[in-house]
């Protein structure tokens, strides 16, 4: 991948993130999009996850800490602005088209499961929230972690001698991890101190 390969997916996702965010209207039983409400706590914590994943990948691989600095940042902003959006996106649309399904069922957790892009106004509980967050890292962790890993392993940009996808996967799970507790603590602060 080259810098201008690079340069150019960045480019693109901020205008992909800018899009999405700049509402058009709004309409007071339209549901809660959770991307808007949920992507700024994602890059506030890109700093941290970056790090993490940066000593775990560094202490396991013993890669030189300049490559994995700037092979993590990478990585890790890429699937950040365009990996969490794609997913929201894919999601809602799912939701979208299974309306009529969802309307039948009574299963709370499964019509948790399948709104958590876009919560329905019948979500007043606080958890709610919290779990439509949690529910929405898991594909995004999933995304993520083979992005990073196919990016970092394949493309050889750590320079490392090891098999480095286990390693990856790895430090994703570490990051996501952390970014489930910190998101949860923030977005319950936010709520309980509007």
């Amino acid at each position: 991948m080259t810098p201008e390969t690079v340069r150019k997916a960045l480019f693109g996702s901020l205008l992909a993130v800018a899009f999405l965010l700049s509402p058009a209207t709004a309409c007071a039983d339209a549901g809660v999009p959770m991307l808007p409400v949920t992507y700024p706590l994602i890059l506030l914590f890109l700093v941290p996850v970056i790090a993490i994943e940066v000593f775990y990948i560094q202490w396991r691989l013993r890669t030189r800490w300049r490559n994995t600095i700037i092979a993590t940042t990478i990585a890790n902003t890429l699937t950040m602005l365009m990996g969490y959006p794609l997913i929201w996106i894919l999601l809602a649309s799912l939701q979208f088209h299974s309306t009529d399904f969802l309307n039948q069922t009574h299963s709370s957790v499964f019509v948790m499961t399948l709104t958590a892009a876009w919560p329905t106004p019948g979500y007043g509980a606080d958890w709610e929230i919290l779990a439509a967050f949690l529910i929405l890292l898991v594909p995004a962790f999933l995304l993520s972690a083979f992005v990073e890993g196919t990016l970092l392993s394949r493309f050889r940009w750590l320079r490392s001698d090891r098999r480095s996808t286990h390693t990856v996967w790895v430090a994703n799970v570490l990051s996501y991890c952390f970014l489930a507790i910190a998101g949860c603590t923030v977005l319950w602060w936010r709520i309980k101190h509007p």
